[in-house]
């Protein structure tokens, strides 16, 4: 149903009770109590909700918003309608419209209600129909109150305004229910339009925190995110209805965009594969993608195996070729893993969303399951994106969004390349970037996480006969602002293409290394008019944007600002020709302007100007007078009408100069108008040594020669002393303390404070901070100097560079005004610092002391600040933790990582006497700072969770995870209370965080607090987010469900699918952890273990010996065979083994035993090791080593005894397996001790828990006893039945196999030898034996095994298992000589013939 339908079908439930609703709604103001009514109401059905919510700028908020179930409350939809209507019931005007969608049903109440006349703004204009965007009866001129709900920044108000002006309606009012207080009605006055409010967010929390539905500590967290979160003026140009025509100001150009490494970007990505690609390009070294567009796929593949080592990313084409299966995906993913780069499959998904899922997931190519990488149009809309995230997602998968093309006559342009751009910033997750051409010359900068990805890219400029357009890396990378060269041709048309991608590979990182730390600048695109290109194009060509009417140079209606980049030089000859436009008498410019200028003393017709010089328009006016309202350098007769701001230079500096002008005035005295108006050239340097013009002059006043000045006017002056040009050479003194930055001249009048704190704020990078220090630093503040430390905190944190002397100057600027900040202004000051890493004791020692007297007043905040900044700093200052508040202490010291017993033992007991004080985020925090410290104090436990029980309905989700991470981490077991902290958590969970949710996961693994129902419900609200887990996050979930035993194959294969993705990222002990929670829980998957093997390989000498164990063990509980990997795992832990625990040592040597390692000298190595410790062995341990020693037929006498020694004093606790393990593996090894008898009396109490396999080796155990050593223990008869009654129940299952049929078949036609039988039994029916024979004229009788894989090590494949040794014993010893016919071998003389199979029969018979 559409949002029009719906509304549709509340008018015509309206109006049928709408005589009943004019007679239900009152026009009395309402009163306190009706006020407070109104805001429960709105608490209890959740449309004012507080906790963790992350908003479309991805901010986390701690209070979310959401107005549209009032829809669902008629009686509440009224009460809203009436409190609104009385906050403009004084208001003229004759119509409303409600902002779509929220404010529908509210415009459409107020209207009912109070018989209001009402229109409605469509936000999708059909194109079909009346195409109308405002439905309603009204007529030009006419009044409209605009309804909405909310307001922030006030934008969607002023896309309803601007629609609204394009009706000709007049807009002067807007009223809404709630105000942010984040800016919103700031900036629609600024527009124009005065906004009425129902009440503020302010007055919202009052209200709950007097019926104490919210704390105090909410309410203040709430306010301190609003007054930190201001928004910025949308800055729409909306005509005010009563203003007339627009009163625009200048346009400003974006600053250029600073180039970021690939590394720091990666860290600022929110989608995994943006990040994965980032680190891959800083990694390898390469920007490269490689176009794969060839005929086939062997073509493809071979071309990927060329480049592969060359690039970051390989397009591919695959709907070009004739044939694709699984075996070319799995060879291009093969070459993706050995020469590591990501696979680009080139699809330009342009359908709607439910059709491209089924493109994506499906069909004979199945992209999603092996492209790294694939693109799509944004033509079908939003949804599009939301079709293949669906399948993309939660498979690492990233799409890049095609915002240009290179191609000529592209129609991905303007509009639609801003619209994807935005798009973009909406799905962040998903969205890893652009295809793009001309990135720096966006509009909309784009988030550094995004990658810009630019195909048509060759070594010259130039296109094909189809259109295409190339560029060269340089421009490319260097000049349009791309991160990635897309090469096809250049490439794949070459005779060596390897060759050909390293050229390739080495232009393009040369040129984003020669970008790095510069500014990027859009390539020259010229205007559009003839004349202009004529003449412009003649003098050397220039490049820039003009917005506005299409009206040409001269035009005098132009109304915007336009702007213009000169990129050439321009010669002497035809200079009237040459030279801009606005530079000839005729048609000089109508409006100020601003720009950089180097000369050689030439005028400004610019007949020998040597280097490239810009000029940015501010203004247009009339035409009249041209020549006195252009920029005094330009003329000698006239001065400037406006004040204007730069840094002058004289005629032969040969540095860019900058004029900044900030106002013109039309009029005929301009001489007398201008900022000093000087009678000479030599007054002039007076008045400039004496006064200088650094400052602001207001209206009213008079200027050096008294004239008045009509308007305000600001003239700053950068030079520092050095003078304008047209008053050089009447003086050459300079003035006193010129040279020093940021002084201000004497006379003059310090910055405006406010325009100052906002200049500050709006700085976007280190060096136009310490530009800003240098010029006004004598004028800065108390707030300017901590505001800017702020700023350049923040500047470092998106990644900007901050040059070591701005940090410096603005810590010195803070030092000299410490002293007069406020508690606020101190907190950020030291926060700043932290952030910057910026080590100072003096200052911080400094800061501290006034922090010290300030502290009666700080606000929790700026004592958490304080105390966090400290703790980062690692100043440690006893006297001012022991003054802060004990909840903040005990954080910061844990922050800190400071223990002290004495000191924790004295803030521990005073922290006990407050306990009932402490708020929940207290509580918290106390427990979390224990448990980092280590402090163990269960009375102080027990007495911190009584006073919590009560108030965990108050605890945020945050909160909720930090206690019970707390009491994991402290081993403090309270069952009653983790029953009741789940309890508060279920309802939070789907606003816990990733981080939330692994750390609760883990705390109840690790209390082994088992609640099924609880875990299903946070898996539930961990699967969305899986992708958004960091590495720890994953691993600690995997090892919980492990843990707790709780079995979710659909969980843990999603689960799976994000560790992958992010496997690179993986520590060793995510590594590790990981394995052993898949082993544990019995989740196969070979080709994400594959993966962890190959990660783990480059970091397994950082691998602990529990990392190494671990290992290990989970790749032979997975039955992952990786010889290389486990020698590389032996090697690295070979020079640990001292450092390995008994679990550990016993764990390694059964993961060798059941994978068929064998290393000898490890082994030897790894028992030396363990000798010393086998008195420290549980029964688990001993039995694990005995019977990998036995399995691997690793016989060391010396060891064995030790062992027993060890082994004998447990038998009573050893389980069935333990014991069965133990005997088998003495009669194996051969164990020549008589002390071993006692495992018969010990398996006979066992008898009836024991296993057909466990009875099987306790027989075989019995047999050996009695054959080897003639002992006859004593076997109770139930016992020694038993283990019978199972031996010849195995014995008598005969499985003849393929292999064995030919070994018998050539064996029978050999010489005499055709009496050989299959499945022989031995006299006594204790054996069976494969192949029996007896040779002609002997005695001896030879038993033929035929013997597969299992019965050798994988690592020794000649080598027979314990297994295989233990059953050749016994047939020996009843007088059958032992022949084994390996497969392999068998397998190996087959193939030469059956003369190679009888010779190899005959020598191993012996015939």
């Amino acid at each position: 149903m559409s949002p029009f339908s719906a509304i549709s079908g509340l008018f015509s439930g309206l109006r049928r009770g709408a005589t009943k609703t004019r007679a239900a709604t009152s026009r009395d103001p309402m009163t306190e109590a009706e006020v407070e009514d109104l805001v429960l109401k709105l608490n209890e059905i959740e449309a004012v909700k507080f906790g963790e919510f992350k908003l479309k700028s991805g901010l986390i908020s701690p209070v979310y918003i959401d107005l549209r179930v009032i829809v669902s409350y008629p009686a509440i939809l009224e009460q809203v309608s009436r409190m609104m209507w009385n906050c403009i019931k004084d208001v003229k005007y004759d119509i409303i419209c409600g902002v779509p969608y929220t404010a529908l049903p509210i415009a459409t109440c107020m209207s009912l209600g109070f018989d209001m006349k009402m229109v409605m703004r469509r936000k999708e204009v059909k194109d079909y129909g009346t195409k109308k965007a405002i439905e309603g009866h009204f007529k030009p001129g006419d009044h409209c109150l605009i309804i909405e709900d909310l307001v922030t920044s006030g934008a969607s108000v002023l896309e309803t305004l601007e629609t609204l002006h394009a009706e000709q309606l007049t807009v002067t009012d807007v009223v809404v229910l709630i105000d942010r207080q984040q800016g919103g009605p700031q900036h629609l006055e600024n527009h124009g339009v005065k906004c009425h409010s129902a009440f503020t967010l302010e007055q919202l929390l009052k209200v709950l925190v007097k019926h104490k539905h919210v704390t105090d500590e909410v309410a203040a967290k709430v306010a301190d995110f609003i007054t930190a979160n201001q928004t910025a003026d949308p800055n729409k140009k909306v005509e005010a209805a009563t203003s007339g025509p627009s009163q625009l100001a200048p346009a400003a150009a974006l600053p250029p965009p600073k180039r970021i490494s690939y590394g720091e970007r990666a860290k600022a990505a929110k989608c995994a594969l943006a990040k994965q690609c980032l680190e891959l390009m800083e990694r390898k070294q390469t920007n490269l993608s490689v176009a794969a567009d060839v005929d086939t796929a062997e073509e493809m593949l071979k071309l990927a195996d060329q480049v592969g080592p060359h690039i970051c990313v390989f397009k591919t084409h695959v709907d070009i070729f004739d044939e694709w299966n699984p075996e070319i995906v799995g060879r291009l993913q093969a070459l993706a893993d050995k020469h590591d780069f990501l696979i680009f499959e080139d699809r330009k998904f342009a359908d709607i969303g439910n059709t491209v899922v089924s493109q994506y997931a499906g069909g004979i190519y199945k992209i999603a399951d092996w492209s790294h990488i694939t693109n799509a149009h944004l033509v079908p809309g939003p949804g599009i994106v939301d079709g293949l995230k669906t399948v993309g997602l939660p498979k690492g998968r990233g799409c890049l969004l095609l915002a240009e093309m290179s191609s000529k006559g592209t129609l991905a342009t303007g509009d639609y390349t801003e619209s994807v751009a935005k798009c973009a910033s909406e799905h962040e997750d998903f969205v890893m970037g652009f295809i793009s051409v001309n990135p720096a010359a966006w509009k909309t900068r784009t988030a550094p996480g995004l990658i810009h990805m630019t195909p048509g890219v060759q070594l010259a400029v130039g296109r094909d006969a189809l259109g295409q357009q190339y560029n060269t890396p340089a421009s490319v990378i260097g000049e349009r602002g791309s991160d990635v060269i897309i090469v096809g041709r250049g490439v794949i048309k070459a005779d060596d293409p390897a060759a050909a991608a390293k050229t390739y590979r080495e232009e393009g990182w040369k040129a984003y290394q020669t970008s790095l730390n510069a500014s990027i600048r859009a390539p020259p695109t010229c205007p559009d008019r003839a004349h202009i290109r004529a003449h412009a194009l003649q003098a050397g060509g220039y490049a820039g944007d003009r917005a506005g009417t299409r009206d040409d140079y001269e035009d005098d209606d132009a109304r915007e600002p336009w702007r213009f980049e000169f990129s050439r030089e321009f010669s002497r000859e035809q200079s009237r020709e040459r030279s801009p436009p606005h530079h000839r008498d005729a048609n000089r410019p109508p409006g100020g302007y601003a720009g950089n200028r180097a000369g050689m003393q030439e005028d400004d017709g610019d007949d020998g100007a040597r280097e490239p010089w810009r000029f940015e328009f501010s203004r247009e006016q009339s035409r009249e007078r041209p020549r006195e309202r252009s920029p005094p350098h330009h003329r000698h007769t006239s001065r400037p009408a406006g004040g204007y701001a730069g840094n002058y230079g004289d005629d032969d500096a040969f540095e860019p100069r900058r004029y900044e002008f900030s106002r013109e005035r039309p009029g005929e005295r301009s001489r007398e108008r201008s900022p000093w108006s000087p009678p000479s050239r030599s007054h002039d340097a007076m008045s400039w040594q004496q006064h200088g013009y650094v400052g602001a002059s207001h209206h009213g006043g008079r200027d050096h020669e008294g004239n008045h000045r009509r308007e305000p006017q600001h003239i700053e002056y950068g030079g520092g002393g050095e003078l304008p040009p047209h008053m050089r050479g009447a003086t050459s003194q300079q003035p006193a303390g010129a040279a020093r930055a940021g002084s201000n001249h004497r006379g003059c009048r310090p910055i405006d404070p406010p325009l100052l704190t906002a200049r500050i704020k709006r700085c976007i990078s280190g060096d136009g901070l310490l530009t800003l220090v240098q010029q006004h630093g004598s004028s800065f503040e108390k707030i300017h100097a901590s505001v800017a430390l702020h700023t350049a905190a923040r500047l470092s944190e998106t990644g900007a560079r901050m040059p070591p002397t701005v940090v410096s100057q603005l810590v010195e600027l803070a030092h000299q005004h410490l002293q007069q900040m406020r508690p606020q202004g101190v907190a950020i000051t030291a926060w700043a610092l932290a952030k910057l890493g910026h080590v100072d004791a003096e200052f911080t020692g400094a800061l501290v002391q006034a922090a010290t007297l300030l502290l009666r007043n700080f606000s929790p905040q700026n004592m958490a600040n304080t105390a966090w900044a400290l703790a980062t700093l690692e100043h440690l200052d006893t006297k001012f933790m022991a003054a802060l508040p004990l909840a903040n202490t005990l954080w910061a010291l844990a922050k800190l990582d400071h223990v002290d017993a004495d000191f924790m033992g004295a803030l521990v007991q005073a922290a006990k006497l407050q306990l009932r004080n402490f708020n929940p985020q207290d509580l918290a925090n106390t427990a979390w700072a224990l448990a980092k410290l280590g402090h163990v104090d269960g009375d102080f436990m027990d007495a911190l969770l009584w006073e919590a029980s009560p108030k965990l309905h108050s605890f945020e989700p945050q909160h909720l995870a930090k206690t019970a991470l707390a009491l994991a981490k402290l081993g403090h077991v309270d069952a009653e209370f983790m029953g009741a902290l789940l309890q508060a958590c279920k309802p939070q969970l789907r606003s816990f965080l990733p981080q939330s949710l692994a750390n609760t996961a883990w705390a109840l693994a690790t209390l082994v607090h088992v609640d099924a129902e609880f875990m299903d419900a946070l898996l539930q609200a961990a699967r969305p987010q899986l992708r958004s887990f960091a590495p720890q996050g994953l691993t600690n979930m995997a090892w919980a469900l492990a843990t707790l035993g709780h079995v979710d194959a659909v969980f843990t294969d999603e689960l799976v699918q994000a560790a992958t993705f992010h496997m690179r990222s993986f520590n060793p002990q995510d590594l590790a952890n990981t394995a052993w929670a898949l082993a544990t829980m019995g989740h196969v998957d070979a080709a994400f273990m594959g993966a962890l093997v190959q990660a783990a390989t480059a970091q397994l000498r950082n691998f602990t010996p529990q990392n190494l164990a671990n290992t290990a063990w989970a790749l032979a509980t997975l039955g992952h065979v990786d010889v290389v990997f486990m020698g590389a795992l032996l090697q690295a832990a070979t020079p640990q083994l001292r450092h390995f625990k008994p679990q550990e040592l016993a764990n390694t040597a059964s993961a060798l035993a059941t994978l068929g390692h064998v290393d000898a000298q490890f082994m030897a190595a790894l028992l030396q090791a363990a000798t010393p410790q086998l008195h420290n062995f549980n029964q688990q341990n001993l039995s694990n080593m005995a019977w990998a020693l036995a399995a691997l037929g690793h016989a060391n006498a010396g060891f064995m005894d030790a062992l027993v020694q060890a082994a004998m004093p447990q038998l009573d606790s050893f389980n069935t397996q333990g014991l069965a393990n133990l005997a088998w593996a003495f009669a194996m090894l051969d164990v020549q001790s008589a002390s071993v008898c006692a495992l018969i009396e010990h398996a006979a109490a066992f008898a009836m828990a024991l296993t057909p396999s466990n009875l099987c080796q306790i027989y075989q155990f019995i047999l050996w006893l009695d054959t080897w050593h003639q002992v006859a223990p004593a076997v109770p008869p139930q016992l020694l039945a038993a283990c019978k009654c199972v031996w010849l129940e195995e014995v008598s299952i005969t499985r003849v196999s393929r292999m064995q049929l030919q070994v018998l078949d050539a064996i029978r036609q050999l010489p005499s030898c055709s009496g050989a039988s299959s499945e022989h039994q031995t006299d006594d029916g204790l054996f069976s034996i494969d192949i029996a024979l007896q040779l002609p004229g002997s005695d001896q009788k030879l038993a033929v095994e035929v013997d597969g894989p299992t019965h050798f090590l994988s690592s020794a494949p000649t080598m027979p298992t314990g297994a295989t040794r233990l059953r050749n014993r016994p047939l020996e010893a009843r007088g059958w000589r032992v022949v084994s016919v390996p497969v392999k071998e068998w397998d190996r003389q087959a193939v030469k013939g059956g003369q190679a199979v009888r010779e190899y029969l005959i020598t191993s018979l012996g015939m």
